[in-house]
């Protein structure tokens, strides 16, 4: 939890997020577990891993304070 706390505290000491970071963190890496460990236990016929990948560090980067442009 605090590889995610560190980069919420920069981003909220720099005013580009509002909230609490110790929450936040918790929230993020549950989601993290929560999307790798179904990609790990399901069988994916349709092929949707990588998107779901791209959408999740994409995610991730914006909990931050980082926005992507996502045109693909």
């Amino acid at each position: 939890m605090r590889l995610w706390q560190r980069p919420l505290d920069e981003a909220l000491a720099n005013g580009q997020i509002p909230q609490n970071t110790r929450r936040t963190a918790g929230a993020i890496a549950g989601a993290h577990d929560e999307v790798i460990l179904h990609l790990l236990s399901h069988h994916d016929p349709k092929g949707e891993a990588p998107a779901a990948l791209r959408d999740l560090t994409l995610f991730l980067l914006r909990a931050i304070g980082i926005s992507m442009n996502n045109s693909q």
